[in-house]
């Protein structure tokens, strides 16, 4: 089973993602970027989205760049843009929640009409020339949703499909709906991937388990965001367990300080002065204070750390680093 890191806006970029790999990607066979949204009047990368895929920027990963977007024609105008720097497969998002993007019909908003998704798909598949994946969840208000959208899908030759089983108006939130999930396993044929929920090894072995009893067989990956963002070690720890032991090694203290000043100092190399730097620290810490134990006193202090030093302090009050 293959194991993916999955994109977060604003966290996994370049600098966390080559941190990841090395310091615990060995068992990682893909990243991919967070979403690049394109547009028919904009027909080049931004500075920050051309950054982000350099191939000398991710060398040594198996990169795929992820698209968000509800025409075709912006698609396939990007897809001319990315191929240039030699990828030959990208993962279009169908799951973003986000008010914001959903009211333009973009991310989890395009599956409120099934319709003009089938139009998209079919434009592009008939258009394009690279390997097309996709990353979608269950549907936009009704789980009942699902039936159709995955009608849609499996009339496409597509090269993976990434599921999230929770419709656009939960967000994140409440019990996932597996029933979904096995639904496809059940009934088709692409390579399927699931994402949702993952913070433990128990609950990869609870998911594995649920679906052998239910379905026959595994999805053939499985994704991790949050949970990863929470424990690094999180995709060595899932490789490393079998069907019935878990294998929760926590990132130690020292592993914790090591791997975050790998990443502070890669972003201080690239941006002007601190106060950027220590934006994308507090991101990172947001979710991996999570992981240690009495952390929220260090955690408050850290969001409020004005410069490096202030920071560092906090960072050892979280790790309980004297």
């Amino acid at each position: 089973m293959d194991l993916y890191l999955a994109p977060l806006e604003g966290i996994t970029g370049y600098i966390f993602r080559n941190a990841v790999n090395d310091y615990f990607g060995r068992d990682i066979s893909k990243y991919f970027t967070p979403f690049i949204e394109p547009h028919i009047q904009k027909k080049n990368l931004t500075h920050r989205e051309l950054n982000d895929i350099l191939p000398e920027h991710n060398n040594k990963l198996n990169l795929i760049p992820q698209v968000m977007t509800n025409s075709s024609e912006a698609f396939l105008l990007l897809e001319k843009e990315i191929e240039r720097f030699g990828y030959r497969e990208l993962n279009i998002n169908l799951g973003c929640p986000s008010p914001t993007v959903t009211s333009k019909y973009r991310g989890s908003g395009l599956l409120s009409d099934p319709d003009r998704l089938d139009r998209m798909l079919d434009s592009i598949f008939a258009n394009t020339k690279c390997e097309i994946s996709v990353k979608t969840r269950i549907g936009y208000s009704d789980p009942e949703e699902w039936q159709r959208i995955l009608e849609i899908y499996n009339k496409y030759p597509l090269k993976e499909l990434i599921i999230h089983p929770r419709v656009r108006d939960e967000f994140y939130q409440g019990e996932v709906h597996m029933d979904a999930f096995l639904y496809a396993l059940r009934n088709s044929s692409l390579r399927i991937c699931y994402n949702g929920d993952i913070n433990s090894t128990v609950d990869f072995i609870n998911m594995k388990e649920l679906c052998l009893k239910n379905a026959g067989k595994l999805p053939d990956a499985v994704m991790c965001g949050r949970g990863m963002i929470a424990n690094p070690k999180l995709l060595q720890n899932m490789f490393a367990c079998n069907e019935s032991i878990s294998n929760d090694l926590l990132l130690s203290p020292n592993e914790a300080l090591s791997f975050t000043d790998r990443v502070l100092n890669d972003y201080l190399c690239i941006m002007s002065g601190e106060t950027p730097a220590l934006h994308k620290m507090k991101e990172i810490w947001s979710w991996m204070a999570k992981t240690f134990p009495d952390s929220e006193k260090g955690l408050k202090k850290l969001l409020k750390a004005k410069n490096i030093t202030e920071y560092n302090k906090a960072v050892r009050t979280i790790l309980h680093i004297e």
